[in-house]
């Protein structure tokens, strides 16, 4: 018998297979339809999905081909309304629950990239598992002040904001530039403002709590030795917590987690107070229960 991973896999490898209408309709439409219009026709797909298929069935774009689709799009931007964010932002007049949501994120699992290198700004962006997507939906949710878009995947979904400046900022403060570009620093008077809200969202991201135990944890792989230290202490100093930083080899390496001692679990009770005032989806609700709850 399959079993359920088995089972789940072959659903999604069947929901995202690609039919033959389906392929027909790209073959029919491509020359004078963006992706955006084609994955109109075609909902199942990402408007990715249907560029990556073009190519597998032969279809390239000339230079004709995509200097048309980028004047057609561009004919639709509206420079004065909803197609760009508001560039005089800072994070000094964010909305206290929009910058917790940043701050924890930027701890966790999102980034700020750019998608050329011509542009001026960086976005934000942050994908989870499928089992995760209304966490997702809920923080693109926050974030609406930045115009999110929704990428729903085969294996996960993402939100990936427009540009602006903030995140140019916040790339500054989080990346170790210019050598390898990824995110390495904590800017500890920036991250002093956090507090048990934005120390939630960074616990979801990269949190875990064992079954078995109170054994909570959050994996801060690639923060610099000295910041993450500093920042155990402020978290202690201003929750009075004793959270410690803690390295375990494993099979792959070397691991580094910023544990919560036992003494310290009843923050979880803080959290699940604060998810349910912030109307956290459920599906984000087992970080905080030691027992699995099953459904009867």
């Amino acid at each position: 018998m399959p079993t359920e991973n088995e089972i789940s896999l072959l659903y999604n490898m069947m929901k995202n297979r690609w039919t033959n209408s389906e392929i027909e309709i790209i073959s029919n439409n491509w020359k004078g339809k963006t992706n955006s219009e084609l994955a109109e026709l075609i909902p199942r797909h990402s408007r990715d999905a249907i560029a990556r298929k073009m190519k597998r069935i032969g279809i390239f774009l000339s230079k004709e081909d995509i200097s048309w689709r980028a004047k057609y799009a561009h004919s639709f931007i509206d420079y004065d309304n909803k197609c760009k964010t508001d560039q005089h932002l800072n994070l000094d007049n964010l909305d206290n629950i929009v910058f917790q949501v940043l701050i924890g994120s930027m701890l966790g699992d999102g980034c700020v990239n750019k998608q050329s290198k011509n542009l001026r700004n960086y976005r934000f962006c942050e994908g989870h598992g499928l089992k995760q997507s209304d966490y997702v939906y809920w923080k693109a949710n926050i974030l609406s002040i930045f115009k999110p878009r929704i990428s729903n995947c085969k294996n996960h979904t993402s939100l990936i904001t427009k540009t602006n400046p903030i995140f140019t900022f916040l790339r500054n403060n989080f990346y170790n530039l210019p050598i390898n570009c990824q995110k390495s620093k904590i800017p500890i008077d920036l991250v002093s403002n956090i507090d048990l809200f934005g120390l939630m969202v960074w616990y979801l991201d990269d949190g875990n709590l064992s079954k078995k135990s109170w054994n909570l944890t959050i994996g801060a792989m690639g923060w610099d030795d000295n910041d993450l230290a500093d920042l155990s202490n402020l978290i202690n100093l201003k929750f009075n917590l004793s959270t410690y930083v803690y390295k375990c080899r494993h099979k792959n390496g070397t691991n580094k987690i910023l544990k919560f001692p036992f003494k310290d679990r009843l923050i979880l009770n803080d959290w699940k107070n604060i998810a349910f005032i912030h109307k956290i989806p459920k599906c984000m609700f087992y970080k905080f229960e030691k027992e699995v709850q099953h459904s009867h």
